[in-house]
C-alpha cells in the first residue's frame, strides 16, 4: 500500500468560519529580509487623503512588450502602504516603482501582470456538474501613469469598499516585484522569472443558490494553474495569487498578505503539499509548513512579527499570526494549517532573532529548496539544522534547541485529551478527521486523524469517561452528527501501520454508543485491561470509516473513583 496524498491545491490566507462564506467559492479555502530602511532608502511619508484614481483605463488586451517611447519616467514614483494601514498609521509612502514593461505604462513588469477584476460582465464563467454557476469579475487594468509620467496620483478611494479601486493595482504591483527581486538578487531564485498574474478587487457574480449576485471573496489565495478547475474556471499558464475585497478590507493593502501569498507560489506545488500517512495517523504538517514558512518570509520582508494586522481583523483576533507568541509540537496542534503553521512561523521567528534576518532567511531558504512534498516536520527541521552546520557548528549550537524546543525536531503528534470547546478555543477551530472519501480509498479500521490524544490517570483509577460532540463538514460544526470509531492503547502511542494495508495496530477499537444525555455526543468509559495497573498513559486515537470528513467541536473528560453498570465500561482484552 503506498502513501495518498490528500491534494491541497489552494493556499489561502486563512480558514475558519469565514470561509464558507461563499459556497461558489468554496474550493479557494481548502480555498530574505529587509529592515526598515531597506524598503526604500528614498522613501518619503506622506498623510493619506483619499482621491480619485489617475488615468484612463487601459485595455486589458494590449501587447504588453515595451513600445519605442515610454509613457512613464525612467525612475517612476508612486505612493503606497510600506506594510499596512494599520501598521502604517493610514500614512502612504512615496516609493520608485520598477518600470513596467508594457507600452502604455500599465502594471506589468518581468516579474508580475496586475489584473484588476472588476464587478462587471466579462469575466469567465464558473461551471460545475455541467451547468454555469456564476461567473468571475471582469479582468482588465485601469491603471495608467500622470501626465509627469508618475504614478502619484492614484492613490486609496475615499470610500475603501470600492470594487475596483486603481491604488490595489500599484499596492501590488510594487510589493510583488519587491519580493521576487529579494529572493532572485539575494538568494539566486528564478522559479518566478515571468508575469506572475496578480488578480485584485476578485468578487464572483454567484447565479445559483440563496445569494444571487455579486459577492467579495474575503480571502486571498495562492491558485496553481490546475487549481482553477476545480473553480470550473479556465487554467492559466502559471497559475495566479488572488486577493479579494470584502465589505471595506481589500487583501492587497496588506503587504504581509501579498508576501504570504507570493511565497506560496515561490514554494509551488511540488513541495509541502497534500496530507500523508505514517505511524500516528495522518500528518498534514506539511501543509502547516507551507502556511508557517509564508507568513515567516511575509514577516521577514516587512520587518514585523504580525501577519494580517489589517487585512485579518475584520475575522477576528484568532485569525491574525504573531510569530514572536511561541507555539510547540505537539501541545499547540489543531490539526487547521493556518493555526498549526504558528508552530513553524514561531520558530523560525525564534531562529531569525537568534541569527539575524539576513543569515537566518538564507538558511532556511537554501533548506526549504531541498523539500518535497512529502518532507515531514522532523525532516524539515533537520534539513535547516544541516544548513545551519554548513556555515559553521556554532550556528547549528544557537538553532537545534529553538528546533527542539518547538517541536520541529522529534515531535510525537498526541497531546493531552482535555475539556474542548472549538467556539471559544484560541484559534477557534475544530479538530478534522478526514473520511474515506476524502483520502480516496477504504481503510479496514477507518481513516485516523491528525493528532492522537492521552490521558494521565494516576494509581488506583477504577475508569475514564471520555465524551465527544463530533458533526460531518456542514457550516463549520453545523452538519449532521457523526459516529467515529476510537482505538486505545496504554503506555505508548497506537499504530497506524500503513504497509500492512492500513490498520491500526491497539488494545481496543470500539465504536462507542451515542451519549444517552445528547444525540450529537458518544461517549467512551474505559476501565480494567484498558488503564495501566499501576497509573500510567492512556492513548486515543479517532478513526472515521464514513466518507465525508468530521468535526470535533467538543471534547469532555472525567476520571472515575469507580465504576458502575450503568457505565458501559468498555474492558479491553
Amino acid at each position: 500500500m503506498q502513501p495518498t496524498p490528500i491534494a491541497r491545491l489552494f493556499s489561502g490566507l486563512f480558514s475558519g468560519r469565514f470561509a464558507s462564506h461563499l459556497a461558489i467559492a468554496a474550493a479557494l479555502f481548502a480555498c530574505a529580509t529587509c529592515t526598515t530602511d531597506a524598503i526604500d532608502s528614498n522613501a518619503a511619508t506622506t498623510g493619506l487623503t483619499g482621491g480619485a484614481d489617475a488615468g484612463a483605463v487601459a485595455d486589458s488586451g494590449a501587447p504588453l512588450d515595451t513600445g519605442p517611447v515610454s509613457p512613464f519616467a525612467a525612475e517612476p514614483r508612486a505612493r503606497i502602504f510600506l506594510r499596512d494601514p494599520v501598521s502604517d498609521n493610514e500614512q502612504l509612502t512615496e516609493v520608485t516603482l520598477v518600470p513596467p514593461t508594457t507600452a502604455d505604462g500599465s502594471l506589468v513588469s518581468a516579474s508580475v501582470a496586475v489584473l484588476n477584476c472588476l464587478n462587471e460582465e466579462g469575466g469567465p464563467p464558473m461551471r460545475r456538474y455541467g451547468m454555469t454557476v456564476g461567473s468571475l469579475c471582469h479582468e482588465t487594468r485601469i491603471v495608467l501613469p500622470d501626465d509627469d509620467g508618475h504614478y502619484l496620483g492614484t492613490t486609496p478611494p475615499a470610500d475603501w469598499s470600492d470594487q475596483g479601486d486603481g491604488f490595489a493595482e500599484v499596492q501590488m504591483y510594487h510589493h510583488v516585484n519587491r519580493i521576487h527581486d529579494y529572493f532572485k538578487d539575494e538568494h539566486g531564485l528564478t522559479d518566478l522569472d515571468y508575469p506572475l498574474e496578480a488578480l485584485v478587487n476578485v468578487s464572483f457574480n454567484v447565479q445559483v443558490g440563496p445569494q444571487k449576485g455579486w459577492q467579495g471573496f474575503p480571502n486571498a489565495a495562492f491558485i496553481p494553474k490546475e487549481g482553477f478547475a476545480q473553480l470550473g474556471l479556465p487554467d492559466r499558464e502559471h497559475g495566479a495569487i488572488v486577493f479579494g475585497q470584502y465589505g471595506k478590507t481589500d487583501f492587497c493593502y496588506d503587504a504581509s498578505v501579498i508576501y504570504h501569498e507570493y511565497t506560496h507560489a515561490m514554494i509551488g506545488t511540488t513541495r509541502l503539499q497534500g496530507s500523508y500517512p505514517d505511524q500516528y495517523g495522518l500528518d498534514n504538517l506539511s501543509g502547516a509548513m507551507n502556511e508557517g514558512f509564508a507568513d515567516y518570509f511575509a514577516a521577514s520582508m516587512s520587518d514585523l512579527p504580525v501577519i494580517g494586522s489589517y487585512a485579518l481583523t475584520f475575522a477576528g483576533d484568532q485569525a491574525l499570526r504573531d510569530l514572536t507568541k511561541p507555539r510547540y509540537c505537539p501541545d499547540d496542534l489543531t490539526t487547521e494549517v493556518h493555526a498549526d503553521g504558528k508552530i513553524i512561523g514561531s520558530a523560525m521567528w525564534a531562529i531569525r532573532s537568534a541569527l539575524g534576518p539576513g543569515q537566518a532567511d538564507a538558511i532556511i531558504l537554501r533548506a526549504l529548496q531541498s523539500f518535497t512534498q512529502t518532507t515531514n516536520l522532523d525532516q524539515a527541521g533537520k534539513l535547516i539544522l544541516a544548513e545551519a552546520e554548513s556555515e559553521g557548528v556554532e550556528l547549528a549550537a544557537k538553532i537545534e534547541p529553538i528546533l527542539v524546543k518547538h517541536g520541529i525536531i522529534g515531535c510525537v503528534r498526541a497531546k493531552e485529551y482535555k475539556d474542548f470547546n472549538a467556539f471559544t478555543s484560541e484559534d477557534q477551530v475544530p479538530y478534522s478527521v478526514e473520511g474515506q472519501g476524502s483520502l480516496g480509498m477504504k481503510l479496514p479500521d477507518g481513516v485516523p486523524g491528525y493528532v492522537q490524544f492521552w490521558v494521565d490517570l494516576p494509581p488506583k483509577t477504577a475508569g475514564i469517561a471520555l465524551r465527544w460532540r463530533a458533526t460531518t463538514q456542514g457550516g463549520w460544526g453545523g452538519g449532521a452528527p457523526a459516529k467515529l470509531h476510537v482505538a486505545v492503547r496504554r503506555d505508548k502511542p497506537v499504530d497506524f501501520l500503513l504497509f500492512a494495508g492500513g490498520i491500526v495496530e491497539a488494545d481496543l477499537k470500539v465504536q462507542p454508543a451515542a451519549d444517552p444525555k445528547s444525540s450529537t455526543d458518544q461517549k467512551l468509559t474505559l476501565g480494567g485491561a484498558c488503564l495501566p495497573k499501576v497509573g500510567g498513559r492512556v492513548y486515543l486515537m479517532f478513526l472515521n470509516t464514513s466518507d465525508p470528513a468530521v468535526q470535533i467541536t467538543h471534547m469532555f473528560v472525567d476520571q472515575l473513583p469507580d465504576l458502575t453498570k450503568a457505565d458501559n465500561v468498555e474492558i479491553c482484552d
